[in-house]
């Protein structure tokens, strides 16, 4: 998974699978046989982890708020746009005119249907993000995850 869809963000690599050889080897330490924690560098990798998942998080949620306001942004320039082509229209403009400003309108709303499709991959790509995330006892209560949550509800309405 790409983390942010096709906007040229870092690839995501497998947490897990980085991990994953020191998960197996210490997954049967017995903390309380061996009278101490696990060795250094496993509590390295799992700081490591932890601080990269923030990362992307936060990554995919500021994406996915700058295409929020795009959106938003494209939607009233389009409104913006149809009152001027509407007064044209009424005050009898000339016909060059008239083509100009419908010319406009077409491409606001292009951006919008483009802006659209770029923000339901955003929001896709955050919902995948935040049910991994979730899924996770040591992000159970991540502030990101809270306002990724909130944002993603936002963005339902």
């Amino acid at each position: 998974m790409m983390v942010g869809g096709s906007y040229g963000l870092i690839d995501e690599v497998d947490l897990d699978a980085t991990i994953r050889p020191f998960e197996l080897y210490y997954s049967n330490y017995d903390v309380k046989q061996a009278g101490h924690s696990p060795p250094a560098e496993y509590q390295v990798w799992r700081v490591e982890k932890a601080r990269i998942a923030r990362l992307w998080r936060h990554r995919a949620l500021t994406v996915f708020l700058r295409l929020l306001k795009e959106h938003i942004l494209y939607a009233k320039e389009a409104e913006e746009q149809q009152r001027t082509f509407d007064k044209l229209i009424a005050n009898k403009a000339e016909e060059w005119d008239l083509k100009s400003a419908k010319r406009i309108l077409e491409e606001s709303h292009r951006m919008i249907k483009d802006s659209d499709n770029r923000l339901g991959k955003a929001v896709q790509d955050l919902r995948e993000l935040v049910l991994r995330v979730k899924s996770q006892p040591e992000f159970a209560e991540d502030v990101e995850l809270l306002h990724a949550e909130e944002a993603l509800e936002e963005a339902s309405v």
